[in-house]
């Protein structure tokens, strides 16, 4: 019996620990497509991270992104929907973390109308922000227009 519903994790389920899709899922991922199930991908990546596990899947599902705060459509590169916090709450969150965490650098994901949007810096951090990942593709901008 086919699932009429697969949703699937990205890091560390649908991706290996080398971040690729092995043969062996992309081929059973293919094979319950074919056989009539929806196939979505479910990540706390932004829809901006998306694109190459589309490419390594073969064909564009769409995309539970940012910890299921943004729907995206990665076949039109559309975000669908999304729920973001409004500036009052994320004044609040800052004024918690960095009176708990002194020092702390802050960081902020924007979504526009598409995973690519320019309008933008889509990821935008506070002066002393360190990435955590090798290749940081944050904008650093101050803390009032990073809380805006």
């Amino acid at each position: 019996m086919t699932p009429d519903l697969i949703a699937s994790d990205v890091d560390g389920t649908l991706l290996d620990d080398d971040e690729e899709i092995t043969a062996r899922t992309r081929a059973a991922v293919l094979a319950a497509v074919d056989a009539g199930a929806q196939f979505v991908l479910a990540t706390g990546r932004p829809p901006r991270w998306v694109q190459p596990v589309v490419d390594a899947l073969g064909f564009a599902p769409m995309a539970v992104c940012a910890n299921g705060a943004v729907i995206y459509d990665p076949s039109v590169d559309r975000i669908i929907s999304a729920r973001t916090l409004s500036a009052d709450v994320l004044g609040e969150l800052a004024e918690i973390a960095t009176r708990v965490i002194p020092g702390a650098g802050l960081a902020v994901e924007r979504v526009g109308t598409s995973a690519h949007d320019a309008a933008t810096p889509q990821f935008v951090s506070s002066p002393g922000y360190e990435h955590a990942w090798l290749n940081p593709d944050n904008t650093e901008v101050s803390v009032e227009d990073l809380l805006s």
